[in-house]
């Protein structure tokens, strides 16, 4: 299984104690991020997720990290629910992928790509170079299983791709039955960004923010 492009391994179970990267008011390149900015495809099927799971539990999501345990609950959940009914499954996947893509944008700065069909869409990190295609890790949930066709795995910037499988092999995998769900993929993420963080100021490459054409 691959934590990311051209990469192989499990992901850490320290990962989920690492603290989500905050921007710094003294750093130009850390914007705020408007829900506006998603396209509407996109707002779309976040917003059915949160119709789905607020529907389900009696609560409501408002797109932070904290909430995506309460969107695991509802895959592991959902995954027999897409069995019994085959043709729901791309409905639930897209819409969980969209609230999962749409946490990831709202707490790392993204930049969606969304054109043709959703195996194309991609959401493009804008503060490190490092992207994914969150509607592709919401059908991992489902299935259980990794789903090459959409290439959902984390692409990390190739100057800084050994380094980052370098570091995650320092760290425990989670047990098999978390590896796919919304909650690691984005904790996993949070590492990953942290990492990129560290290792570019070390580096001395300054704050950027980057855009679709930096890819």
């Amino acid at each position: 299984m691959g934590i990311i492009e051209s990469g192989q391994g499990h992901l850490p179970d320290s990962i989920a104690q690492h603290p989500v990267p905050q921007a710094e008011a003294d750093n130009p390149a850390e914007v705020d991020f408007s829900p506006t900015d998603a396209p509407e495809t996109i707002l779309e099927l976040s917003a059915a997720c949160s119709r789905f799971v607020q529907g389900k539990y009696g609560v409501p999501l408002d797109f932070t990290g904290d909430t995506l345990s309460l969107v695991d609950q509802y895959v592991r959940e959902a995954r027999e629910s897409v069995k019994k009914e085959p043709a729901t499954f791309d409905l639930v996947a897209y819409a969980i992928g969209g609230y999962l893509g749409e946490v990831m944008r709202r707490t790392f700065g993204g930049e969606w790509f969304v054109e043709g069909e959703p195996l194309q869409y991609r959401l493009y990190f804008t503060r490190v170079k490092l992207s994914t295609n969150p509607l592709g890790l919401a059908r991992e949930a489902l299935l259980e299983a990794d789903d090459p066709e959409f290439h959902s795995s984390l692409a990390v910037d190739p100057k800084y791709r050994a380094f980052v499988e370098e570091r995650l092999k320092d760290v425990q995998p989670v047990p098999e039955e978390e590896y796919y769900l919304p909650s690691t993929r984005f904790d996993t993420a949070a590492f990953i960004v942290e990492l990129l963080h560290a290792k570019m100021a070390a580096d001395g490459v300054p704050p950027a923010r980057y855009t679709r054409i930096d890819y």
